[in-house]
């Protein structure tokens, strides 16, 4: 598989936001713009519940949320990047993440 075929440039982002639903809700907000019939608010809802049972942190600053939805397409990925990390939840006090993909 080729990343390089799966991930636009557009859908590269700097994140604003530091906190877990504000990250997300950019990274959907360039995957909903391309895809309009992804539904943002059903994505966010699934995110955000598939992180509070079990994280997609990886250590070292790197996350993946991701939830599996129907569609025509096999994938649809976002990758944001974060300078000043967001605060995740189980994290230890010190540490953030710097997510990579959505």
């Amino acid at each position: 598989m080729r990343l390089d075929k799966l991930i636009a440039r557009n859908r590269v982002i700097d994140l604003n936001r530091h906190d877990l639903k504000g990250s997300l809700d950019e990274l959907l907000d360039v995957s909903v713009s391309r895809f309009p019939y992804l539904k943002r608010e059903v994505l966010l809802k699934s995110l955000l519940a598939r992180e509070s049972t079990m994280t997609t942190y990886l250590g070292n600053g790197v996350a993946l949320p991701h939830v599996r939805v129907k569609m025509g397409r096999r994938y649809v990925i976002a990758i944001g990047r974060s300078r000043q990390g967001i605060r995740y939840e189980g994290l230890k006090e010190d540490e953030k993440i710097h997510p990579s993909s959505c």
